[in-house]
């Protein structure tokens, strides 16, 4: 007999803690939900504008590479950061900083000042800091970012 009032008395006691509970989020409502459908919306357009952002500046103005043919000689003077760029045919030597050489991405290693740059290796130039190539015959390269000849 006691042991049934016990548990008469708890079952009491849960079914009035959850009609409080219930009580208590229905005061807050589908007008007060914890995030909002425009909450998610406004994130999910920034997100948008953010993506559509990061892919439009790869470093050129259409993000692809440009094809030029340099005359042996000249030099072509990096003049952006983060640009890249591909010797296709010909010789030409590097022209580091007192930043750092050229970074050579498929060999894995820094081009200094007079090293031949190798064909159709994959170069990055990580800052504007005067860092270029010269021409020792005329080369054709790839490159995607700001650059002048001199």
């Amino acid at each position: 007999m006691k042991k049934n009032i016990v548990i008469i008395l708890l079952l009491l006691i849960v079914t009035i803690q959850f009609t409080v509970s219930l009580s208590m989020a229905a005061e807050n409502g589908i007008d007060d939900p914890l995030v909002t459908l425009s909450y998610i919306e406004k994130r999910f357009v920034e997100f948008k504008e953010y993506v559509d952002y990061k892919i439009s500046d790869s470093g050129s103005e259409n993000g692809k590479f440009e094809v030029l043919n340099i005359k042996a000689g000249n030099k072509v003077i990096f003049t952006s950061e983060s640009l890249e760029f591909i010797l296709r045919a010909g010789e030409a030597s590097a022209i580091a900083s007192a930043n750092g050489g050229l970074a050579n991405l498929t060999t894995g290693i820094d081009l200094k000042t007079g090293e031949n740059v190798q064909l159709n290796n994959l170069i990055l130039i990580p800052r504007n800091d005067g860092r270029g190539i010269l021409a020792n015959t005329d080369i054709w390269i790839m490159i995607k970012g700001q650059y002048e000849i001199r």
